[in-house]
This record gives structure tokens, C-alpha cells and sequence, in this order.
């Protein structure tokens, strides 16, 4: 609860923050996206499925919202003149797909309910929320990798353009991004 509570605080104080305001609004987003993932933890560990079933599933979903971005966080502060083009709004169609499949497609209430009370018993179900669960990680996996590749670059760029590092160096965000990849494959295996 409190990590929930954390996570919203410092959201909200990234998005009004005035300085690199793209760039925080972005983290901002991602900041979000985590804490709602931590109350759908919160939400599964103390069964309060039962208290609003349209939410089952969706704890999958702020996961796959936060590999992009990521991604777009770190392109703004290695390239503070990058525009977001239309094409990177693909991105975030992993996201939108697991949106539709849970909220709109497949599940009824009841059904949700039954995968997390006798999951193993209703296979078909349980099937797709494996299949979301695992491109989640798969992807939350590429577009780190693929962050910590445009991280290393810009490090090693900025020590041959300039003699003072200190302030352009994002070696906590490569940090971040291995330890990230560590937690996903944890989690994934």
C-alpha cells in the first residue's frame, strides 16, 4: 500500500515539475503505470476480485504500457529534441490488444472470478492469460534491452564530445534498466 501511495506521490510531482517537462511527464507515466500494477497485487493477494471482477486480468496490462514508456523516456533525455512521430504510437498496441481481449472479448465476470479460484480447471481460459503474460515479459525484455543499447551509446558518445560527464552521464538508468531485466526474468522463469 504504502509503494502504491509512493508511486502516485511522486507521478503527480514529476508532472507538474517544470524542468525537461517531456521527459517527466513520461516518467510520470511510467511511475503510474507501476503503481497500478502494485495495486492489482494488493488487489489479487486480498481477493478483492470479488468486489469488482471487471478488473481481473487487467494486472498484466500497465506492465505492457510501461515497456514503451520506458523506451520513450529514454529517447527524450538522450535526444531532448526528439518529436514523438505517429509510428510510435504502434508501441503501445500490445497494451490496447490485452485492453480489448480482457475487457471486451473473452471474459465474462463469472468466468473471471473462476481462473482465479480454480485456475487450473478452466485450461482454455488460463491459456490466454499464460499467452498475455508472456508477451508482456517478452516485451517488457525487448524494449529494455533495446533502452539500455540507446543508454550505453549515449555514454559512450558524451565522453568523446565533452569533459564534463557528471551531468549528462545516465548510468542510473542503465542500472535501472538491468535491474529491470534481472526482476522480468525472475519474474518470467
Amino acid at each position: 500500500m504504502v509503494g502504491i501511495l509512493q508511486g502516485l506521490i511522486l507521478a503527480i510531482i514529476l508532472f507538474i515539475k517544470k524542468a525537461n517537462n517531456k521527459a517527466n511527464r513520461i516518467f510520470a507515466l511510467c511511475i503510474l503505470s507501476l503503481a497500478i500494477s502494485l495495486f492489482f497485487l494488493l488487489f489479487i493477494s486480498k481477493k478483492m476480485y470479488y468486489d469488482i471482477p471487471e478488473l481481473i486480468g487487467f494486472n498484466n496490462t500497465p506492465l505492457m504500457f510501461i515497456a514503451p514508456l520506458f523506451l520513450f523516456y529514454v529517447r527524450y533525455l538522450t535526444n531532448p529534441e526528439r518529436k514523438l512521430k505517429s509510428y510510435d504510437l504502434l508501441h503501445l498496441l500490445p497494451f490496447l490488444i490485452s485492453i480489448i481481449v480482457f475487457f471486451i472479448f473473452i471474459f465474462p465476470e463469472s468466468d473471471k472470478i473462476a481462473i482465479y479460484e480454480e485456475g487450473e480447471r478452466l485450461p482454455h481460459y488460463n491459456m490466454v492469460y499464460e499467452i498475455i503474460e508472456s508477451i508482456s515479459f517478452i516485451q517488457i525484455a525487448i524494449y529494455l534491452l533495446y533502452s539500455l543499447k540507446i543508454l550505453i551509446n549515449f555514454n559512450n558518445n558524451i565522453k568523446d564530445v565533452f569533459s564534463d560527464i557528471d551531468k549528462k552521464n545516465l548510468r542510473w538508468l542503465i542500472i535501472l534498466s538491468i535491474a529491470g531485466l534481472v526482476v522480468d526474468f525472475i519474474h518470467f522463469y
